[in-house]
Order: structure tokens, then C-alpha cells, then sequence
């Protein structure tokens, strides 16, 4: 089965912070360049994970946004987190 796809492919992949993050990232960026040559490659991450020189240096764009952690126990921060993430 050959699947086909639109002429002008755009995708969106986010993904960062550590090897762990970007390299599958990496990966499914150079799958898809590799069916659909011309397809438009948009990673999303942030200014200081590893995403920031690795994503440019195999030829894809990079969109920045803030980093928001993710609080690992109930507190204040949590009911922050709905706004930081509309802001990012």
C-alpha cells in the first residue's frame, strides 16, 4: 500500500531539553524528509536545551518557547501551570 500525501506536507514536532527528547525528534523529522522530500520541518523547543544547536545543525527550523516545568507535587506552581502554558 503507497500512501500519498499533500503537496505541500507541513509538520510540527516538539521535543527537548535532553538526547532523550531530541533524538527521536530527530529521527521522525529525517523519516519524514526522506517520503516527502519537500515537506516544511517546524521543531519546537526551548533557547537552552540541547534542541537549540542540535535541531538547526540538521538543517530544521526551530521555534523557542519559555520552559515551563512541570510540578512533581501539589502545590502553588501547579495552579500556575494552565496559564504559563497559554503564554508559552
Amino acid at each position: 500500500m503507497t500512501a500519498t500525501y499533500p503537496s505541500a506536507l507541513s509538520v510540527v514536532l516538539a521535543g527537548g531539553g535532553s538526547a532523550g527528547h531530541v533524538s527521536p525528534l530527530l529521527a521522525i523529522a529525517g523519516a519524514v524528509r526522506d517520503r516527502v522530500p519537500g515537506a516544511a520541518i517546524l521543531a519546537v523547543g526551548t533557547a537552552d536545551g540541547l534542541e537549540a544547536r542540535l535541531v538547526p545543525a540538521a538543517g530544521h527550523a526551530l521555534a523557542v518557547i519559555d520552559r515551563i516545568p512541570m510540578p512533581r507535587r501539589p502545590s502553588p506552581d501547579l495552579l500556575k501551570l494552565p496559564g504559563r502554558m497559554r503564554r508559552a
